[in-house]
């Protein structure tokens, strides 16, 4: 929405971005044991370079897909056998496709987790069984807002996202009236965060619509939860393929 955004972001910050994936990560069963490819080209989007911040706090391995075709992405898979996926869930898909035109077995290889952000997917029930029997894993989730941090990994049972307290406040309201909507309503994600020094944020509109739950989560969280994730926008988009 609007002119786009330059973001800086301060070493500090970087920190504090990566560990907000760990948090996810570590809920999941995902160790420094692990190996994580990022089929991710690097550029100015700024999602999955926090992905990196995160494996490289958890003190995991990285194998970097960068600057490669979809069937060179797949044939490292199987070479270096990585155990998690980085990567939006669309192209988590499209690797999906490539594979099954080439013969090869995703669900065989060695990925046992596929994690996305940048979308939603990962908490859309039918696309994540999609990517789930496509590769024969566990997908999960992270909410993340660029300008903010990665502030919402996933929860482990796979009902939405928990909101990183430690770093970031959230108000969720009436897009309309601007007040607080009530448990387990609909409404706009207003984000103030705590480790964003290079360019503070305030109330930040999102944008995004969710659905606060603020009980204890089954999976023991305390922190908010997004049930589904990110439900829609309050702006005008038009969604292709996901």
């Amino acid at each position: 929405t609007g002119v786009p955004l330059a973001i800086p972001v301060t070493y500090y910050s970087s920190h504090h971005y990566g560990e907000q994936w760990t948090y996810g990560f570590w809920a999941v069963g995902l160790r420094p044991r692990d190996t994580f490819y990022v089929a991710f080209n690097w550029g100015t989007f700024a999602g999955f370079w926090s992905a990196y911040w995160g494996v490289r706090r958890l003190g995991a391995t990285v194998h970097s897909g960068g600057g490669l075709t979809t069937e060179q992405r797949l044939r490292q898979i199987l070479e270096w056998k990585p155990t998690v996926l980085l990567a939006t869930p669309t192209y988590a898909l499209a690797m999906a496709e490539k594979a099954r035109e080439l013969g090869i077995d995703l669900a065989g290889s060695s990925i046992r987790v596929t994690y996305h952000a940048g979308e939603p997917g990962g908490n859309v029930p039918t696309t994540r069984r999609a990517i789930e029997e496509a590769w024969g894993a566990k997908t999960y989730e992270l909410y993340g807002i660029a300008e903010v941090g990665a502030i919402a990994p996933g929860c482990p049972l796979q009902t939405g996202v928990h909101l990183a307290e430690d770093q970031s406040y959230a108000t969720v309201v009436n897009p309309e009236t601007g007040r607080p909507v009530d448990e387990g309503e609909v409404g706009e994600n207003l984000v103030t965060s705590y480790i964003q020094f290079a360019q503070p944020v305030i109330k930040y509109r999102t944008h995004d619509l969710v659905r606060p739950i603020r009980r204890r989560c089954q999976c023991g969280r305390t922190w908010i939860l997004y049930e589904g994730g990110v439900l829609g926008r309050t702006d005008h988009m038009i969604i292709i393929k996901g």
